[in-house]
């Protein structure tokens, strides 16, 4: 038999299924992690005009009348993506608290995605 080794069908194919698994796993890493990236270039590029004209969908302010804390906060977080900081607390001065912590959350995906797809 001289230094030959047999493997069993079972063996390869579990390890054929354990790189086409690797394999789409780091695929649909890339994926998600481009659109991580991707997403705030597509928010600055919003019209904002575009948010200015759509109703509301905050049962709070549609039912009762009055805003909620939370309302906003999209128009908010978009206008600090898009620089303008002063119309972003305008429209919602939680964003000073948000902000942050949804840019910290962001990149903490990042990381986290990015270490995944590089193993």
């Amino acid at each position: 038999m001289g230094g030959r080794i047999i493997f069993s069908s079972s063996f390869l194919k579990f390890v054929s299924m354990k790189i086409g698994r690797s394999a789409y796993t780091k695929s649909k890493n890339l994926a998600i992690l481009f659109a991580y990236i991707a997403l705030p270039f597509v928010l600055y590029f919003i019209p904002f005009e575009l948010l200015n004209k759509q109703n509301t969908i905050c049962l709070i302010k549609n039912i009762l009348g009055v805003e909620c804390p939370g309302c906003g906060i999209t128009k908010a977080i978009i206008s600090a993506i898009q620089l303008d900081f002063t119309k972003a607390i305008e429209y919602n001065k939680i964003v000073i608290l948000v902000l942050p912590i949804l840019i910290y959350v962001w990149f903490k995906n990042i990381i986290i995605i990015y270490n995944q797809t590089s193993l």
